[in-house]
């Protein structure tokens, strides 16, 4: 679409630079081509803007996943009956006094799956060099009893969606925060088709 638009641009620009190096055409004729090609001209979008738009539509993880996310997670409480909110790398939810996600973040706590510690980034976009990019957390800790909270951590690792949760209660010495990988199918399934855009 866009390569299409760029080449009917400078159709119109070559065709109005003839009309202009028309030694006997008339004066009108040669001010007007020239006025259409100053505007044609300023008509010419910005490549690299463009190309950073498309970036980002491209990206695994954007707004409008994000937003999709969002949905899919309202209605999910209604699901499953609990009242899951949304936090990020400045909103942290209390996990038994654990402030999540930043304490993994700031590396005061460090995330374990299956007992191997991982380091974890926020991430917009769901790239970088880090394997595992942290792009959203929902927790329904606020509103659960002691020891029926969950905190779910929205994580592509290697370009492939995955949704762990803790519901640790307690510290060790390794002050390991551990995770698993979610057993609810609607969750895991849910979040994979936001990811790939399904």
């Amino acid at each position: 679409m866009v390569f299409k638009k760029k080449k009917e641009i400078n159709n119109t620009m070559v065709k109005l630079d003839n009309v202009i190096e028309i030694k006997d055409g008339s004066e009108k004729m040669v001010e007007y081509a020239k006025k259409e090609k100053a505007e044609v001209s300023s008509q010419k979008e910005d490549p690299k803007k463009e190309e950073v738009k498309e970036t980002k539509d491209k990206a695994l993880w954007n707004d409008t996943k994000r937003n999709s996310l969002r949905d899919f997670m309202a209605n999910f409480s209604v699901t499953m009956d609990q009242s899951y909110k949304e936090y990020s790398q400045t909103n942290d939810v209390d996990l038994y006094g654990v402030g999540l996600p930043s304490a993994v973040l700031s590396g005061n706590w460090t995330m374990a799956i299956n007992n191997q510690p991982v380091s974890i980034v926020w991430s917009e976009t769901g790239e970088g060099t880090a394997t595992h990019q942290l792009v959203a957390v929902y927790s329904d800790a606020d509103t659960q009893p002691y020891l029926k909270k969950h905190v779910y951590f929205f994580m592509i690792e290697n370009e492939i969606p995955k949704v762990y949760v803790t519901q640790q209660n307690q510290g060790n010495e390794e002050n390991y925060l551990h995770f698993n990988l979610t057993e609810n199918a609607e969750l895991k399934n849910g979040f994979s088709s936001i990811v790939n855009g399904k």
